[in-house]
Order: C-alpha cells, then structure tokens, then sequence
C-alpha cells in the first residue's frame, strides 16, 4: 500500500504509511510548515521503509517519524 497523508493540521500532518497513522508534528518536522498543500500531498514510498516529498526534496526514513528524538535536528558536538 502507498503511503498517503491523512491531514494537515496547524500542529503537524498526519499520515498512514505501511499499515500504521503517525503524526509528524511541526515542532519535528519543520520543514513542512511553509510547505504548499499540494507538495505536502505529493509522497512516495521509496526502497524500505522510505518516504520521499518529490516537490520539497524531502526523504524520511518511518522511523525518523516514529521516534524523532534518535534523529535530531542539529548535530551534538
């Protein structure tokens, strides 16, 4: 099944990906936030357990999304 996004709120977007909902919110995943509705819709699976926004030139692994505290934003030093 390709991956589909559900919604988009004002906290993040919603979206159903290998048989499971997640919620990505803003706050994480900021790069949405600006984003048109039609890019953000724009998704694809891509090899194992990839997702990829062609038109934003964004690839996310699923588990980037389930546990966005192992994968930070900016690199500790």
């Amino acid at each position: 099944m390709e991956p589909k996004v559900l919604s988009i709120t004002t906290q993040g977007i919603w979206l159903f990906a290998q048989g499971e909902k997640m919620f990505m919110p803003h706050e994480q995943f900021p790069w949405f936030r600006a984003a048109s509705v039609a890019a953000v819709f724009d998704i694809e699976s891509v090899g194992r357990g990839g997702l990829r926004w062609p038109a934003l030139d964004i690839d996310l692994h699923i588990d980037s999304i389930r546990c966005p505290d192992k994968y930070p934003l900016i690199a500790k030093q």
